[in-house]
C-alpha cells in the first residue's frame, strides 16, 4: 500500500475511534438545548419529482435529469431517496453508467431504504435496468425477480417481467418461454405502459428470430410496427427497424432489408448506444454481398468495421463503469464496517474516561483526524471517478470524444441553440483510403496516423465543443453559432490541417500523408435533430468521395422523417 494512503487511513481510523468514544461519553450528559427535526420536503418538490417521472415516461430524459439532479441532494430523506432512484433510471436510459452505478450503490448502502416497500420496489427496478444496460445480466435478473416477489401489481409485473426477459436473453444461458412474453405484454397493457408493451414485443420478435422462427418474427414486427413508431421513441424505433432488417435479410429479401437498415441508421444517429447501428451496418454489408454489389459491399464493410469498433468501446466502457461502482461500494462497506467496530471499542473506552472536560479537550484531536482522513478518502474517490469518466468519454487512441459522449453533448448543444434560435453546423468526415494505408504500412502505423489526426483536430476545436470519433477513421464536429458557409470554411481548414500531416511509419519511418473528405450540414436547412444532420452530412460526405476525395461538400437536404418502409 502507498505510505501516504496508509497514513491517511490510520489517521482516519484513529480519529473515528476517539471521536466515537468522546461522542458516546458526552451522550451520557444532558443536552443543553434541543435539536429541531428536519422539515418535511415542500409539496412543490414532490410535484417536481412527479413531473420528472412524467418526462422520463415520455422519453425526455434530458429534462428529467435537469429536474432530478437538485432533488437527489434534498435534505428530506424520503424525497432524496425517491429522486435518487429515479435518477438511476434516467442515467441507465442515457447510458451515463459511471454516475448511475455510483448513485445506485450509495442508495443501496443507505439504512432504511428497504424499510419502505414502495421505495424498495423502485430501487429493484432501477438496479435491474442499470445492470441490464451494463451487461451484468445475472445481477439484473436478481433484482427483476425481487420486483416480482409477493403480490406485485400490474405495473411491477410488466416492468419486472420485461427486465427479467431482457436479462435472460442478454445472458443467453437461462430458458425463456413464449408464454412469458404474452403475460408480460398483457400486464403492460393493463398498467397503461405502451413503451414497455412495445419493448416486450420487440424482445419476443428477437427471441423468435434467434430461435429460427424468422417468418413469425418478421410478421410480428410488421403487425405492431405502426403502433410502436407512433410512440415517437427514437431508441425504440432504431431497434425495431434494425431487428426487422435482420429478419428480412434472413428471409432472402435484401432490398427490403436495406430500406429498414437505412431507416435504423437514421434513427440511431443521435443515440448513445450503437447496438442498433451495428446491426443495421451488418445488414447493409450482407445485403450488398447478396445482391452482388462489390463496390457497395466494400464501402459497407468499412462502415461495419467502424461500427464494431465503436460498439466494442461502448461495451468496454459499460464494464468499466460497473467495476468503478463496485469498487466504490466495497470502499464504502469497508469504511462502514471499520466505523462500527471502532465505535464498539470506543464505547468501552468512553466508560473509563475521567471527566467531561477531558473528553471535550480530546474531541478536537480526533475530529481533526477524522476530517483529514475523510477528505483524503473523498479525494481518492473523486480521482477514481474522474479516471473512469475520462475513459468513458474520451477515445484512448486519439484523445477525442467517444461516439456516445459526442452524441450526448451534441444533443444538449442542439437543444440549447434551438431555444436561443442560433444556428449550428455539423461536419462529418473520414480519412481517405485508410484501409489501403493499413494494408500498406500496417495497423500500428495506422494507429499513429489516427493519433496524429486527433492531436491536430484538438487544436482546432472551438471552445465548448469537441471532435468526436464516431468509429474507425470517421469523425464529427458540431460547430456552434455557425451557418452553412461558416461550416464549409471551418471544414476546409480542417481538411488542410490533416493534409499537412507527415506521420512516420511504425517500422520504416517513411513519412505517411493522409487526406480526408468532408460533408457539412446546417441547422438552418436541416433542423435541430442530430439524426437529420448526420444523415444529410453523411450523404454529402459520400458525394465528396465520389467526386474524387480530399474535398468538402455541402448537404442537399433530405429529411430523415421522409424515409419510408416498403
Amino acid at each position: 500500500m502507498n505510505p501516504a494512503r496508509a497514513m491517511a487511513r490510520h489517521a482516519g481510523l484513529l480519529g473515528l475511534v476517539l471521536l466515537a468514544g468522546a461522542i458516546r461519553g458526552a451522550a451520557a450528559w444532558p443536552a443543553s438545548a434541543g435539536t429541531a427535526s428536519p422539515a418535511p420536503a415542500a409539496k412543490a418538490d414532490w410535484t417536481t419529482l412527479d413531473e420528472a417521472r412524467a418526462r422520463m415516461e415520455s422519453g425526455d430524459f434530458d429534462e428529467a435529469l435537469a429536474r432530478l439532479g437538485p432533488l437527489a441532494g434534498a435534505e428530506d430523506p424520503a424525497l432524496r431517496r425517491y429522486a435518487g432512484v429515479a435518477l438511476v433510471m434516467a442515467q441507465a436510459a442515457t447510458r451515463d453508467l459511471v454516475a448511475g452505478h455510483a448513485q445506485l450503490h450509495a442508495l443501496m448502502a443507505e439504512e432504511g431504504v428497504r424499510d419502505d416497500p414502495a421505495l424498495a420496489r423502485q430501487l429493484d427496478l432501477a438496479a435491474a435496468r442499470l445492470y441490464n444496460a451494463s451487461g451484468q445480466f445475472d445481477l439484473a435478473l436478481r433484482h427483476a425477480h425481487a420486483l416480482l416477489e409477493g403480490r406485485p401489481d400490474a405495473a411491477d409485473r410488466c416492468r419486472g417481467g420485461l427486465e427479467s426477459l431482457l436479462a435472460r436473453l442478454g445472458g443467453g444461458t437461462l430458458p425463456v418461454r413464449g408464454s412469458e412474453f404474452q403475460a408480460t405484454a398483457s400486464a403492460c397493457d393493463l398498467a397503461g405502459l405502451p413503451r414497455e408493451t412495445a419493448r416486450t414485443r420487440l424482445a419476443r420478435a428477437r427471441w423468435e428470430r434467434q430461435s429460427g422462427r424468422v417468418a413469425e418474427a418478421e410478421a410480428e414486427l410488421r403487425r405492431w410496427l405502426p403502433d410502436m413508431l407512433a410512440l415517437n421513441d427514437t431508441g425504440l424505433a432504431a431497434e425495431l427497424r434494425a431487428e426487422q432488417a435482420e429478419a428480412l435479410l434472413a428471409l432472402g429479401r435484401p432490398a427490403e432489408a436495406r430500406r429498414s437498415a437505412r431507416a435504423a441508421l437514421a434513427d440511431s444517429a443521435s443515440l448513445p448506444s450503437g447496438r442498433a447501428l451495428l446491426a443495421a451496418r451488418r445488414v447493409l454489408y450482407q445485403a450488398a454481398l447478396a445482391e452482388g454489389d462489390a463496390r457497395d459491399a466494400a464501402r459497407q464493410l468499412q462502415a461495419l468495421m467502424a461500427a464494431e469498433h465503436a460498439y466494442a468501446g461502448e461495451t468496454h466502457a459499460a464494464q468499466m463503469a460497473y467495476q468503478a461502482g463496485r469498487h466504490e461500494a466495497l470502499l464504502r462497506q469497508q469504511a462502514q464496517a471499520l466505523l462500527e467496530a471502532e465505535t464498539e471499542t470506543a464505547a468501552l473506552e468512553a466508560a473509563e474516561a475521567g471527566s467531561r472536560a477531558l473528553r471535550n479537550r480530546l474531541l478536537l484531536v480526533p475530529a481533526g483526524l477524522v476530517v483529514a482522513g475523510l477528505l483524503l478518502y473523498a479525494a481518492q474517490r473523486r480521482r477514481h471517478r474522474q479516471r473512469y469518466q475520462q475513459l468513458a468519454r474520451h477515445d484512448a487512441l486519439t484523445g477525442l470524444w467517444t461516439r456516445s459522449h459526442f452524441t450526448e453533448t451534441a444533443n444538449h448543444a442542439l437543444a440549447r441553440h434551438q431555444r436561443e434560435s442560433r444556428p449550428m453546423a455539423l461536419l462529418l468526415f473520414d480519412l481517405d483510403h485508410f484501409s489501403r494505408l493499413n494494408a500498406t504500412h500496417g495497423h500500428l502505423s495506422g494507429d499513429r496516423v489516427l493519433a496524429a489526426v486527433g492531436e491536430a483536430l484538438r487544436t482546432l476545436a472551438p471552445a465548448g465543443s469537441g471532435f468526436g470519433r464516431m468509429g474507425g477513421e470517421e469523425f464529427a464536429l458540431l460547430l456552434p453559432h455557425a451557418g452553412l458557409d461558416e461550416g464549409l470554411g471551418f471544414a476546409e481548414r480542417c481538411r488542410e490541417a490533416i493534409a499537412a500531416l507527415h506521420v512516420p511509419a511504425y517500422e520504416s519511418g517513411e513519412p505517411i500523408t493522409v487526406t480526408a473528405s468532408f460533408g457539412v450540414a446546417s441547422t438552418a436547412t436541416v433542423g435541430y435533430r442530430l439524426r437529420d444532420l448526420l444523415s444529410n452530412a453523411d450523404a454529402a460526405l459520400y458525394r465528396a468521395k465520389s467526386a474524387g476525395r480530399n474535398r468538402v461538400a455541402a448537404a442537399i437536404v433530405a429529411p430523415v422523417q421522409d424515409l419510408g418502409l416498403a
